[in-house]
């Protein structure tokens, strides 16, 4: 990895550089601003408040988001992002890919791209790869945490970094908000929930997909996330998740279990104990945006739909363990009921974004200890506060 970057690093400020031609393109005005954040779905959808905010005090700004290409998605749903430019960053981890053909074309053709924009501003969100493609952009302003920076990337590196604002339990929108530049007079302004557009096409593909599974429009919907990216210590128990299936449905819930098709084992080994329904690899990203709308619940570990629900102004219920809930936990951006579930005990949290979320005890007892009964117990007060507890004789506590 570090001879990669090395070498990826030496080939953007040389030749390769040089084979882009320089940034061709037309003139642009002095807003045009590019995001870069390469990382899972969660941290790119909690960073879209940073598109938020230039939007709100720079109306007339052109945001481009960068982002992994299995995350782009989500900066195409967001109306504050108007160009997104997808780069697999991970190509050149191994120089077995990354000297193949197709990965040298595929970065030349990102990386013109993004020279052809000619940024005013350029803001590095994470990570010292996202800093290496804010130097090679060639921006007129490159801004980022010096501690998630190569040295001399940036021009305007700010003290700190992620590692150092985990440690002081800095939130992750709050990372992203303090390097959106203010106003010219220097006023902050309130920043509102990253919207995300729920395509009308998609609402009715979900409802002919939930129709073809048996779920009632009129019943209270809770969906389960029993996956998570990175990391299979951030999942809570399959068991405890059939258990919970148990209870909501003798309560006149109806359940439905979400995954990415190669989760459909993990997913299964839920439904096939407990009354839900596997929508597993069922879903696009614009039809997962849809069901999750429609959800009056959503409960998940720390995951990429955990915080899309959370900006949909959806109900989450959050369990977590490796992860620190005050650095990433879901917001309610809202209004909306969000709960966060885990165990304070001395080893947790223990995540760091630097490995995966994986126990360093080989037995992740924080996501053990939060039980079935509890999550249960939060889940209906929730659907009681929401007016969905009860309604036509639904969702009644078990005798």
């Amino acid at each position: 990895m570090v001879l990669a970057a090395i070498w990826f690093a030496t080939a953007c400020s040389g030749r390769l550089i040089r084979h882009l031609g320089g940034g061709e393109g037309p003139a642009l005005d002095g807003r045009q601003v590019a995001l870069i954040r390469l990382d899972l779905l969660g941290d790119v959808v909690m960073s879209l408040v940073g598109a938020r905010a230039i939007k709100q005090r720079f109306p007339d700004a052109h945001v481009t988001m960068v982002t992994l290409p299995q995350t782009a998605a989500a900066a195409h749903a967001s109306p504050d992002v108007d160009r997104v430019v997808a780069v697999d960053t991970n190509l050149v981890r191994s120089p077995l890919t990354l000297l193949r053909p197709e990965t040298l074309a595929h970065l030349i053709n990102a990386l013109r791209e993004l020279r052809a924009r000619r940024f005013d501003l350029t803001i590095s969100l994470h990570g010292r790869t996202a800093s290496l493609l804010a130097l090679v952009t060639r921006s007129r302003r490159r801004i980022g945490f010096a501690g998630d920076a190569y040295p001399s990337a940036l021009d305007e590196p700010r003290p700190g970094g992620r590692q150092s604002h985990a440690r002081l339990r800095l939130h992750d929108t709050d990372h992203t908000l303090a390097l959106i530049p203010t106003l010219p007079n220097g006023a902050q302004t309130d920043v509102p929930a990253p919207p995300l557009t729920v395509a009308p096409e998609a609402v009715r593909q979900v409802k002919i997909l939930l129709d073809g599974h048996g779920i009632a429009p009129d019943g209270p919907l809770v969906v389960f996330h029993v996956g998570s990216g990175y990391g299979d210590f951030k999942r809570w128990p399959a068991a405890s998740f059939a258990e919970l299936a148990q209870r909501l449905s003798q309560s006149g819930a109806q359940i439905a279990v979400l995954g990415a098709a190669s989760e459909a084992q993990l997913v299964e080994s839920v439904t096939a104990v407990a009354p839900a329904v596997s929508l597993a690899g069922e879903t696009t990203f614009d039809q997962l945006l849809a069901l999750l709308q429609r959800a009056d619940l959503l409960i998940s570990g720390d995951s990429g739909p955990l915080h899309l629900g959370a900006a949909l102004g959806v109900p989450v219920i959050g369990v977590y363990g490796p992860t620190d809930p005050l650095v990433n936990g879901p917001k309610a951006w809202r209004g909306q009921p969000v709960e966060v579930l885990r165990r304070d005990i001395a080893c947790s949290p223990c995540y760091s974004v630097r490995v995966r979320a994986e126990c360093p005890l080989g037995d992740p007892i924080c996501m053990r200890l939060v039980g079935p009964a509890e999550v249960f117990e939060r889940a209906m007060g929730m659907l009681r506060m929401s007016g969905k507890a009860g309604r036509a004789g639904h969702v009644r506590g078990p005798a």
